[in-house]
């Protein structure tokens, strides 16, 4: 049994760093890219936006969330 549990980490371990090692160059290549247009994304990663809270996403983000209902219910900068 403590052979199980041995594997099953050493396992876990091995793949949440290929897990991160992917993240991490797929971002780093999105920033960079230039076919596609990130702006508000890399905008967000470098703190450039000044909002506690982000509405992201494709056109039912943009349609279905109205962000002055945000702010003015929470309290906060949308």
């Amino acid at each position: 049994m403590t052979k199980f549990i041995k594997y099953s980490i050493i396992f876990l371990v091995i793949l949440i760093i290929i897990a991160y090692f992917l993240d991490y160059t797929i971002t780093s290549s999105l920033k960079k890219s230039k076919r596609f247009n990130y702006a508000e994304w890399n905008a967000l990663y470098d703190g450039k936006i000044n909002a506690e809270m982000v509405i992201y996403g494709s056109s039912r983000a943009y349609r279905h969330f109205d962000p002055k209902i945000f702010e003015d219910s929470l309290g906060f900068s949308v």
